[in-house]
């Protein structure tokens, strides 16, 4: 009995002890995720980013959203070690409404931070569990860098309309898969005919590469005498879809001019 008393007693001591001194959340998931970090909270705030999430910072410039993804991947052989990459990739809500209204889907809009550096590659940063503080505040100082460096290519992209001319010009500095994406850009730019004809276009280059492969399809059968040599499936894909997305964008490009 006594001894029961004595551990309530101690467990009782314990709690009244760390409610005494509450350890800051942040801070624990600091030491956890990086993002976390108050040191990295506080650069990024005053270059006008808020964190959204675990992954996420936002900011609001121009016609778009733009966020800094944080990711990490560990190892097998180092399970101790996180590798931390950074991504930064633009929103547009006017895209949204269009593939909302329309029923086209479009792509991501994005490039990992590395390549906006002035010696671009792909880059990530090696933090172990146990780093110090000193580590990881180099880690968020490089980061950082980096980030004020590209914040001019960022602010740029930002707005629809030079996105349209650094693509038409090739010196977009960002990855997207321009044959979904940069017709509902110009839709959103006011540019509906442009849209049809870039959608025309590229419909035309992919019956024509389809055409393609179904003769030289059917020479290599009559070459081998064989009909066990198909088409490429994954270009008639292509086409089957794109047709779908085609007929969509300018279904909606007709409502829009009936309004």
């Amino acid at each position: 009995m006594l001894k029961r008393l004595l551990r309530q007693f101690k467990w009782k001591r314990k709690s009244e002890e760390e409610a005494e001194t509450p350890v800051k959340k942040d801070k624990v998931m600091g030491n956890r995720y990086i993002t976390y970090n108050e040191r990295l909270n506080e650069k990024l705030n005053l270059l006008g980013f808020r964190r959204k999430n675990k992954e996420t910072f936002i900011k609001k410039y121009g016609d778009g959203v733009q966020s800094i993804v944080w990711g990490h991947s560990t190892y097998h052989d180092e399970p101790h070690i996180k590798y931390y990459s950074v991504s930064v990739f633009i929103d547009f809500p006017v895209v949204k409404r269009i593939e909302k209204e329309s029923g086209v889907l479009t792509s991501g809009f994005g490039r990992e931070l590395g390549y906006l550096a002035p010696d671009p590659y792909y880059k990530e940063w090696r933090l172990a569990d146990v780093a110090t503080e000193e580590e990881v505040a180099d880690v968020i100082d490089e980061v950082v860098g980096l980030i004020e460096y590209a914040m001019p290519v960022v602010d740029r992209c930002s707005i629809i309309r030079n996105v349209i001319r650094d693509m038409e010009d090739n010196k977009l500095k960002f990855g997207m898969n321009a044959k979904v994406l940069s017709p509902v850009l110009y839709l959103a730019d006011g540019q509906p005919e442009m849209a049809c004809k870039y959608v025309d276009n590229i419909l035309s280059n992919l019956e024509r590469r389809f055409q393609i492969e179904v003769c030289e399809t059917q020479r290599l059968r009559e070459l081998y005498g064989t009909d066990n040599i198909d088409v490429n499936s994954g270009l008639q894909r292509e086409l089957e879809n794109y047709r779908i997305y085609a007929e969509k964008l300018k279904n909606y490009v007709l409502t829009q001019m009936d309004h």
